[in-house]
């Protein structure tokens, strides 16, 4: 049976991962180069260590968060979830990991972009755990 919105879920939500690690890899670099400058680039290799662990934090939790809330909707898919609920799901799925990324990614800090794909995506689990139990227990 297809999980379309899930395909298209993951789909978007794989280039998201692609830029993360992306991103990871060029501090890597950077700080590489870092290294190789010695002692006299000692702050500088600080501040590129502090924000390649930033980087790493922003995509673990993009990791944590994304293939549970994936694997919720292609569960609800496959328990006959109605086409237009199931990609309403999936492309707020997609807005909060995107959000939070985004706002993560910006400040280790508060942000509104951080606090509404957390928040966003703490419903979703929710909801999507009270909708699991409807189809398997009423439906």
């Amino acid at each position: 049976m297809p999980i379309p919105a899930t395909l298209m879920a993951a789909s978007l939500l794989g280039f998201v991962l692609l830029v993360l690690a992306w991103r990871c890899v060029a501090m890597r670099g950077q700080l590489a180069k870092l290294e190789e400058a010695g002692d006299e680039a000692g702050e500088a290799r600080a501040a590129a260590e502090a924000e390649l662990a930033h980087r790493g934090r922003v995509m673990a939790n993009f990791t944590e968060y994304t293939p549970f809330l994936l694997i919720q909707l292609g569960a609800l898919e496959l328990a006959g979830t109605a086409t237009g609920v199931a990609f309403l799901l999936a492309g707020l799925i997609v807005l909060a990991r995107v959000m939070h990324a985004w706002g993560y990614g910006r400040s280790s800090g508060r942000s509104a972009g951080r606090y509404w794909g957390t928040l966003l995506s703490w419903l979703l689990i929710a909801g999507q755990s009270l909708l699991g139990l409807y189809c398997l227990l009423i439906a």
